[in-house]
């Protein structure tokens, strides 16, 4: 499935200001910072709004005792260590009262280390995920109903025998239905004006506190709706600090070392070591052909593969071949060696045939030296005879 753009929001301002300190579209992530380390500056100062629109009717007056006595026995459930003040417990009266004590300044003069947890509900652009109940809908934690029940051993029963929920019941079994739910709205719109609350389950009969892990002390959701935003931001790209390790590299570690024990510079020592390195990377680097290279399984004995025999073949063809290449070469030589000889031969016959023929042109003018001499001789003697006659 292709990934769905997200369009900008025309309205989104990355500057900083007094009114958006993070920007209009800050990220959950930087919500998630702000609100550990300093949340004072993505929540807006403390205002005294009324949870009643003209002027407090009878059931919100009425609300306000139940209110201030919950503020004021919901810290007896917490871990005296964390208190500032382990003696005295503070005693609420007002609607003002109970707005400073469950705001952000007014924790952090009460508990020791708190830790403030974002609220992850009313915005646009939440995370993914089931978004958490508004601070309406958390009273029923903090106020159960009549059918409430708790285990046995609960230090809840405790709040139901003596504190605020005895209270608040009684209130509720001398009302009607209708003035029941009015003050139920009164109820959600109260807390609903509130700037913290406890983190803890929906569940009435969870526990009264949650410890933060890192910080050590109880937890405190901030509500979602005093943050300076317009809306939550995408997701920014995280900048990560690069920070030196605190032990040396190993290479600078050897030079010093060696360099020590030889007294010789350390540069020459960390070139020379850096040089042998490269050498030996060269040396291993080894090609993707080679790193996949796999030695074929052994073959069965008494089993000859396809391949084994075109691999036999190959190889008799191959020495058969060469054999006949071989053959066909001496052969080659010994015609050229019998060419040689032959034309030798023949040079020396038809030398030897042409002194032949000089020494028999020799003999025949010796011959006929001789015979001329004798011719010449008889005719001499013929006229010698005739001139005796």
């Amino acid at each position: 499935m292709a990934n769905v753009r997200k369009d900008k929001d025309p309205l989104e301002d990355p500057r900083y200001t007094s009114e958006y300190p993070l920007g209009t579209h800050p990220s959950w992530t930087e919500i998630m910072e702000i609100l550990d380390s300093n949340p004072s500056v993505i929540v807006g100062p403390l205002r005294n709004i009324n949870f009643w629109k003209d002027s407090p009717s009878t059931t919100d007056s009425l609300v306000i005792v139940p209110l201030a006595k919950w503020s004021s026995q919901y810290i007896f459930a917490m871990n005296q260590t964390f208190l500032a003040d382990q003696v005295n417990y503070p005693l609420l009266e007002t609607w003002e009262d109970i707005l400073r004590f469950w705001s952000i300044a007014g924790i952090q003069s009460l508990v020791h280390t708190p830790a403030f947890q974002p609220h992850k509900s009313y915005w646009k652009g939440l995370p993914p995920g089931p978004q958490q109940a508004t601070f309406a809908q958390r009273y029923k934690t903090f106020f159960p109903p009549l059918s409430v029940k708790f285990s046995t051993t609960s230090y809840w029963n405790y709040f139901l025998e003596y504190g605020y929920m005895k209270d608040y019941h009684d209130i509720l079994r001398t009302k009607t239905e209708e003035e029941i739910l009015n003050l139920t709205d009164s109820l959600k719109a109260a807390f609903d004006c509130l700037q913290c609350l406890p983190s803890r389950s929906p569940n009435s009969t969870s526990q009264a506190w949650i410890y933060d892990d890192e910080k050590g002390g109880p937890c405190f959701i901030v509500n979602a709706k005093g943050y300076k935003l317009l809306a939550i931001g995408a997701r920014k790209p995280q900048r990560r600090d690069v920070k030196p390790r605190a032990v040396a590299a190993h290479t600078h570690i050897q030079s010093l070392l060696v360099a020590d024990k030889l007294n010789i510079p350390v540069t020459e020592v960390s070139e020379y070591l850096k040089g042998e390195r490269r050498e030996a990377r060269k040396a291993n680097k080894r090609s993707a052909r080679q790193k996949n290279y796999r030695k074929p399984p052994p073959c069965p004995r008494g089993h000859t593969s396809q391949n084994s025999m075109e691999n036999t073949r190959d190889d008799i063809s191959k020495t058969d071949w060469d054999q006949l290449t071989k053959g066909t070469e001496d052969d080659e030589l010994e015609e050229d060696g019998i060419g040689i000889e032959s034309e030798d031969e023949v040079e020396n016959e038809a030398q030897d045939k042409e002194d032949m023929e000089e020494e028999e042109v020799h003999e025949t003018e010796d011959e006929d030296m001789v015979n001329g001499a004798e011719f010449f001789s008889y005719q001499e003697s013929d006229s010698d005879g005739d001139c005796s006659y």
